[in-house]
This record gives C-alpha cells, structure tokens and sequence, in this order.
C-alpha cells in the first residue's frame, strides 16, 4: 500500500450530492498542487444503496484522490465515523474535512508547508468564510456551561444583553489576519499531523455530535502547539442545525455536559 503525503477524512450524512461534488472538486485542485498524492476516504454513515450507488460514481470521478468508501448503515457519529479512516491511513497528515467546506487551491499546499517547518505544531486550523465572502469566527475560547447556554438555549432579548461575551468568546477582537495560537478550533476543517492524531487516539467516541472538536483540541494541546494560519483558507456552507432542530440541539446539551463533566466539572 502506498504511503501517502496527506488523507482525508470527508463524512457524509444525509447525502446532497451537488455540495459533495463540488467539495471534492475544490479537493482535487488543491491536491493537484500536491502531485495528487492524497488519498480520500469517505465515510458513509447512513449507507443505503442509492448512496453507495452515487458515492461509487463520485469516487470515479475523482479517482486521482484515491478514493475509499467506508460504509455504514447507521450513523455512528461524527467522531467514531472519522476514527475509521484515521485508524486506516499511513500518511504523514491527516485532514478532517466536512462534506461542505470549499477548499483553497493553494490550501493543502500552505498546510503542508507550515506543518514540514513548525515541528512543535500538531494540529493547524484554517480562515474560515462564508459563500458570501465574510469571515466566520469559528475559532473560540475554551467553552464554559455560560456559553452553552448563551449559544444553544437563551432567548434572543439574553443573548442581545450579553453580545459582548459572546463577542469574546468567538475571538471577535483578535487580528485574524496573522497566525494565532487556538484553543477551541472548529471541526469544520482541521489539519493534524497523524503520528499526534494516532497517539491521542483520534476523537473521544463519547461523543457523537459537537464539541468532539473542543475536546480534541485540547487533547492536542496536551502534547503540541494548536495553531491557526491565514493562508490555510477554506469556504464552509455553514448550516447551523444545532439552532435550528430539536433534536440537533438536544445532541448540543448532551455533547456539552460530556465535555464539561470531563474538563471543567459541570459546575
């Protein structure tokens, strides 16, 4: 088996073929710029047979990423899902991709490249944007049960009242604009060095959506710096369903009480 630079990990739940598509299409120019030396696994974790089907052409399209399919038949959770492909590759790095984040064609490059001259870094994280072109603050602080509770639960009239901890807490001061240490980095997008990812033992399987990201940053930086660079620029569609559905917010609360119980205490 050939020992790729660079993997990617890409994890697909109910299926919107168009924005996977055009994800994979931004991958394969980025990784053009690598020789095409990346191999891409997508986790399908919800897998029916009309998603084998369309996930068979896509990995045909794009076979210059080495495409592997990973098929689940029912949703393991965002972390476990990637542990999959993590636990299978040998490349020096390892990319946590979501399946609507547009990468840079230069991004993969300037990851690499950071990666291979900042030995003490073991995990970079990206510029975020929108379609629209405006930045998105994904990048936080360590959260508290005050966050949570601002962000996922407080009506609109408490979140107006305490806008200025909610600016603190994404970062809102901060010049975005040269490289930063990160303490809370968002899963949207993070570039790990694998010799670190595997020695960490990938994400928490405790947890099965949202703050999986938190935790692993933090783990991370129990042994090497997390770092966010400029110039690693991805475009995220972002949806925000933890705000939106009941169920997805229910996930939210369940996820933080597992993170604060383990880090913080709840209290």
């Amino acid at each position: 088996m050939k020992n790729y630079l660079l993997s990617i990990s890409i994890v697909v739940y109910r299926l919107e073929l168009a924005v996977l598509e055009k994800t994979l299409e931004h991958l394969s120019a980025a990784a053009k710029v690598l020789n095409n030396n990346v191999q891409l696994f997508l986790v399908d974790n919800n897998s029916s047979q009309e998603n084998a089907a369309s996930l068979q052409a896509l990995a045909e399209k794009f076979s210059l990423l080495h495409p592997s399919i990973i098929q689940n038949t029912k949703n393991l959770g965002y972390g476990i899902a990637n542990n999959q492909a993590i636990n299978q590759t040998q490349a020096k790095y390892h990319l946590i991709l979501n399946p609507d984040a547009y990468l840079d064609q230069q991004a993969l490059l300037e990851a690499v490249q950071y990666l291979e001259t900042h030995p003490n870094v073991g995990l970079l994280c990206p510029a975020v944007f929108g379609e629209d072109g405006q930045r998105h603050y994904v990048h936080r602080l360590d959260p508290t049960l005050w966050d949570l509770f601002l962000r996922g639960m407080a009506p609109s009239f408490i979140k107006k009242i305490f806008q200025k901890r909610m600016d603190a807490f994404e970062l809102r001061h901060i010049d975005w604009d040269v490289e930063q240490d990160i303490l809370s980095p968002s899963g949207c997008c993070l570039f790990f060095r694998t010799s670190l990812l595997k020695k960490i033992s990938g994400f928490d399987p405790d947890y099965f959506l949202y703050y999986e990201d938190s935790d692993i940053g933090r783990r991370v930086r129990q042994h090497a710096k997390v770092k966010y660079l400029p110039s690693f620029k991805v475009t995220h569609v972002w949806a925000r369903e933890g705000h939106k559905s009941l169920k997805m917010k229910l996930h939210l609360i369940k996820s933080g009480l597992i993170y604060f119980s383990k880090w913080r205490g709840l209290f």
